[in-house]
């Protein structure tokens, strides 16, 4: 068998070996002292130079964590199933199995290397001949306090969100009253309104005063000197005496399509608790009750209880409704998020609503807080707290949530990747639980970073005809050598290939016969064998040939009347 050793984009095993270059042991043991490991904790093997008799290093092998940052010059090796040793970001092909390598290596280990090629580890460096151990001098070593160690690097910030409770403490508060000076018309003022409203339209535009009578211009004389040339002033008078007129409701509505930034400060909410139908249960009047519009904000005139309304129709009702709904829809528009969220909050008892807005302003903590206390959507708070990057507050909820892949993500993006590791070891036994090999093979190849697992997974869902074509046609996928996949195939072939499978076993060869060109004339050949072998089975199956042989017409006559005799 020809061994090759290729670059590859990452490790594909642990690192658990370090090749020191020089031929002084004394230099080795140096090196071992400053990479902080013990003689206990390693064994060192010594390294044939290019010449005769000569040295041209050691490799260190050690159990113990490998900090790659204090390695410096020297050089990293995975050590694949405890027996062979390539160096760093390299990968041997063909693939082997344990046992393939068991088989090859029976005597010792070895390090494969392209400097020094394959190097058998026989003897390992006896260091009783090498140093002159002396009794220790009885003398106390007075060793410095440690210093404060400063990073020189800024490798991650976390941001941790504020307890929900703090969050939400003002949300439910009350507002306190303040009532409006609104008083009504006297007898004189609602004459001077009915006069008003005959000088303008619905509009507020004044009409031609050539049409009135004289009467009632003479009338208007009378009781506003000089006011028929002053017709802007007469209408604001007119507003005025209008808004004083209107009932409490209708002032309100007015008031928001006029200056909603200040008819919020009168608004009041729309549920059972607030606001009622119908009654005489405290009517509604234009009252103060709002002092700001943060949805959070520690503002103690918010601290005194309110009461409740009554609405005289559901008219009423649905009127400030669509007008609050509006409003909040203008002030989302000019990125006003919440103002918007305390109207749909505070006024109209739109929960979801409220976090959507605040989510969309990107308030994300505040919108992941209305989403645990109000909504009930623990999902819906983790998305929020991933996007502001609250990483473990989200990572609870999607623990909680048995979204354990997302939790695993965010552990990589912590840095912690035992917790990621276990995270995702969890989705690959639910895979498992449920027969989805190639899912689980996903995860170990992609996430966990480990490709051997990967291959063996998806080999079992080809074993066990779950999803079986698919699960072959990936681990034929990861074979890059051609001769090395075609091994593969025929080992398949021999052991693993029944009736059952036997057609998506021809699948996989027909998208290998048209993908690899140098190995195409063997898959056909094992195609052949295939459909020869069961075609007592299915003699349909001998149509299959000519997916293998598409210019060759003879052959497709023959198999139409083959299969055509049989049938008769």
């Amino acid at each position: 068998m020809l061994l090759r050793l290729k670059p590859h984009t990452k490790n594909l095993f642990p690192l658990k070996a370090i090749l020191l270059r020089g031929e002084d042991p004394m230099n080795w043991l140096e090196e071992i002292a400053g990479l902080s490991l013990k003689l206990e904790q390693v064994t060192v093997y010594p390294l044939p130079g290019a010449t005769a008799n000569s040295v041209a290093g050691c490799l260190v092998i050690t159990n113990a964590m490998i900090d790659k940052s204090s390695v410096g010059k020297h050089e990293l090796c995975q050590q694949i199933n405890n027996i062979l040793f390539v160096p760093e970001l390299s990968n041997v092909t063909p693939l082997l199995e344990n046992e393939k390598l068991a088989t090859l290596f029976t005597k010792c280990k070895h390090l494969f290397h392209p400097e020094f090629g394959l190097v058998p580890l026989e003897k390992t460096v006896d260091w009783s001949r090498l140093l002159d151990i002396t009794t220790p001098l009885d003398e106390v070593i007075i060793r410095p306090a440690d210093t404060v160690y400063i990073p020189m690097d800024l490798k991650q910030i976390t941001v941790i969100a504020l307890p929900q409770e703090e969050i939400l403490k003002y949300l439910e508060e009350k507002p306190k009253p303040e009532k409006m000076d609104s008083k009504p018309l006297t007898l004189s003022e609602k004459a001077k309104l009915k006069l008003y409203k005959a000088f303008f339209d619905e509009n507020g535009k004044p009409i031609n005063m050539d049409k009135l009578p004289k009467g009632m211009l003479a009338q208007l004389s009378n009781m506003a000197p000089g006011m028929e040339g002053k017709m802007d002033e007469m209408r604001k008078e007119m507003e005025a005496l209008e808004a004083r007129n209107r009932n409490e409701v209708d002032k309100l509505l007015y008031l928001m399509k006029k200056d909603p930034e200040e008819a919020l400060k009168y608004a009041i909410p729309i549920d059972n608790e607030g606001t009622g139908r119908g009654g005489d249960v405290g009517g509604f009047n234009m009252t103060r009750r709002w002092f700001n519009f943060g949805l959070f904000d520690n503002d103690a005139r918010h601290r005194t209880g309110g009461g409740g309304f009554s609405l005289n129709s559901d008219d009423h009702l649905e009127k400030l409704r669509k007008q609050y709904q509006e409003t909040a829809e203008e002030l989302i528009r000019k990125g006003n998020y919440e103002k918007a969220a305390w109207i749909y909050m505070k006024l109209l008892k739109n929960y979801y609503q409220a976090a959507q807005t605040l989510e969309k302003g990107k308030m994300y903590q505040e919108a992941a807080a209305i989403y645990l206390k109000y909504v009930k959507n623990k999902l819906k708070a983790a998305e929020c707290y991933e996007k502001g990057n609250f990483l473990k507050e989200a990572i609870e909820l999607y623990i909680e949530k048995e979204k354990h892949e997302k939790a695993g993500d965010l552990f990589m993006r912590m840095g912690d990747q035992p917790k990621a590791y276990e995270q995702y070891q969890l989705v690959v036994n639910e895979y498992l639980r449920k027969n989805q090999y190639l899912k689980a093979s996903f995860i170990c190849r992609n996430k966990m970073g480990n490709p051997m697992v990967a291959q063996e997974l998806l080999m079992s869902g080809w074993d066990r005809n779950m999803d079986a074509y698919n699960c072959l046609n990936n681990y034929l996928k990861h074979i890059e050598e051609d001769k090395a996949c075609f091994d593969e195939i025929n080992k398949v072939f021999q052991h693993k290939t029944n009736y059952k499978n036997c057609q998506a076993f021809i699948n996989v060869l027909k998208f290998e016969y048209n993908k690899r060109h140098t190995i195409s004339a063997q898959v056909r050949e094992v195609a052949y064998q295939v459909i020869s072998k069961h075609a007592g089975e299915d003699r349909q199956l001998v149509r299959r040939l000519t997916e293998f042989n598409k210019s060759d017409r003879n052959l497709v006559k023959d198999v139409g009347r083959f299969v055509g005799g049989a049938s008769r």
